[in-house]
């Protein structure tokens, strides 16, 4: 269960804590799930999200903890499609 006093908000200035917390707000995922995945102590993710230093890959992987997928498609191959921003974070 995610701290009800963890706000996505408090990320705001960095961009990739805003949006790994983000996920995990969403997800209701908790840090402890998203540590065990990325094979890191609960200090050292603290740290990351004081600093906003998360790589691609971390976020990759904390989007996938939290159910959700990373995407890139071709503007051009979308402009005909029905919206996919459903369920997915850019």
């Amino acid at each position: 269960m995610i701290n009800p006093r963890f706000k996505a908000d408090t990320y705001k200035d960095r961009p990739k804590s805003y949006l790994v917390s983000k996920l995990m707000i969403e997800s209701g995922t908790d840090k402890d799930q998203v540590c065990a995945k990325l094979c890191m102590s609960r200090k050292v993710f603290d740290c990351k999200l004081n600093r906003g230093s998360f790589s691609f890959e971390d976020i990759q992987d904390v989007a996938q903890v939290c159910g959700y997928v990373i995407e890139f498609r071709k503007a051009d191959s979308c402009l005909n499609e029905e919206p996919f921003l459903e369920n997915v974070i850019i």
